[in-house]
């Protein structure tokens, strides 16, 4: 009988240990579970962290380059409404019918032509008396620039799979949209280039050179083929008016309001 006693006591004694074994690897199991994910906590906490000062970075950089991208289409809109007014100007001094002619264009070119008459309007008699006055207009449509977008941001996150560092979904597929729509359109500045190169080479197949000081007279003179510069003149408003407008009109209201946006967004980080 004592011996079965002791066997018994042996028993709980030695499951008594198992379970204190049992317990404490258990709780050994359960730090170490608990430290990983308090490393992978911390972990995340660091990486969201340098996220969010990425996208801070980023976003300021690509504000930075709208901003550049404004400054660049307001001198080739203004460069533009220069050119468009004089070539309108030149067609009066040729006694063709310009408001007739306005008046048939597309409404794109139209609302362009009569924002460029109404910010420079050019006085006809002024270009006729004045050679200074001529020589300089008509010196100005020899040439001028396209818009020159500004990529580098956004080509950088596209390159480097770095887009989704904008965790803002909005924000960020405003500014994918933005791009891909200037890209839409980059193409029909080659109407602009088209027409200034065109002008250019009339006037020199006329032995007609971009001179300040030439006088009217003198150009009339030497303008031999007096319909095909009208053909020329009309084909630059068009030409200049087409290219230009979607960028005075679309592109630049889009690129003002998601300047806005991204500030506000940066402000609330």
């Amino acid at each position: 009988m004592i011996k079965f006693f002791r066997k018994i006591r042996q028993k709980l004694l030695s499951e008594n240990k198992f379970s204190k074994y049992l317990i404490y690897a258990i709780g050994e199991i359960l730090l170490v579970v608990i430290g990983i994910l308090i490393a992978l906590s911390i972990n995340n906490w660091n990486q969201d962290r340098e996220n969010r000062v990425l996208e801070q970075y980023y976003l300021q950089r690509i504000i930075q380059d709208l901003e550049t991208d404004i400054n660049e289409i307001n001198s080739v809109v203004k460069r533009g409404f220069g050119q468009v007014s004089t070539a309108v100007s030149m067609l009066n001094v040729m006694n063709v019918n310009t408001k007739e002619y306005i008046s048939n264009l597309n409404k794109g070119p139209q609302n362009f032509t009569l924002a460029a008459l109404e910010e420079f309007p050019r006085d006809t008699e002024a270009l006729k008396a004045s050679g200074k006055t001529f020589g300089r207009a008509q010196y100005g449509l020899w040439a001028g620039q396209e818009v020159d977008i500004t990529f580098s941001t956004f080509n950088e996150l596209l390159n480097n799979g770095k887009l989704d560092v904008i965790s803002n979904l909005d924000i960020r597929e405003k500014i994918i949209d933005h791009y891909n729509k200037i890209l839409e359109i980059f193409d029909i500045q080659e109407h602009i280039t088209e027409s200034r190169q065109n002008h250019r080479s009339f006037l020199l197949s006329q032995n007609i050179p971009a001179i300040h000081s030439m006088k009217l007279e003198n150009f009339m003179e030497s303008l031999k083929d007096k319909k095909g510069y009208e053909i020329i003149l009309k084909n630059y408003i068009l030409g200049v008016s087409f290219g230009t407008e979607p960028f005075r009109n679309i592109i630049s209201l889009n690129t003002e309001e998601l300047i806005k946006e991204i500030e506000s967004y940066l402000e609330e980080l």
